[in-house]
C-alpha cells in the first residue's frame, strides 16, 4: 500500500502543464482515432446496406471521416492547450456530427437489419 501511496506522490509532484498536455494529446490521438474506426466500420455497413437497396453509395461522408483523420496527427504539434482544444473540437466535433447524422438519416435502414438479425427475417427489403 505504501509503493501505492508513494507513486501517486511522485505523479501528483511532477505532474505539470507539460506533462498535462502531453498526456492530453495522447488522449486526444486515442480518441479520434477510435472515433475514425467507429466511423469507417458505422459508414461501411451502411454502405452495404444501400447497395442492397439500390441506393446510392456513401462519399461525402467517407470524405469528412477522411479529413479528420488526416488532421488528427496535427493534434500531437498542438504547441499550447488553446491549441490543441480548438483543433480536438474540430476533429471530433465533426466526428460526432457525422455520427449523430449518419445514425439519424439511415435509422430505417439500420434497425431493419437489426430486426432481421433478431428475428431472422426480413421486415422489407432496405
Amino acid at each position: 500500500m505504501e509503493t501505492i501511496k508513494n507513486l501517486l506522490l511522485h505523479i501528483g509532484e511532477s505532474f505539470g502543464p507539460d506533462v498535462y498536455l502531453l498526456s492530453t494529446k495522447i488522449q486526444g490521438l486515442i480518441w479520434s482515432t477510435a472515433d475514425i474506426v467507429l466511423l469507417l466500420v458505422l459508414l461501411r455497413i451502411v454502405d452495404i446496406l444501400r447497395r442492397r437497396s439500390n441506393v446510392r453509395p456513401l462519399k461525402w461522408r467517407y470524405v469528412l471521416v477522411t479529413a479528420t483523420a488526416l488532421i488528427t496527427p496535427l493534434l500531437a504539434l498542438a504547441k499550447t492547450s488553446r491549441h490543441f482544444l480548438i483543433l480536438e473540437s474540430l476533429i471530433c466535433g465533426t466526428q460526432f456530427l457525422l455520427l449523430v447524422y449518419t445514425l439519424l438519416v439511415e435509422r430505417k435502414i439500420l434497425l431493419s437489419l437489426i430486426i432481421e438479425l433478431e428475428t431472422g427475417r426480413t421486415t422489407k427489403k432496405y
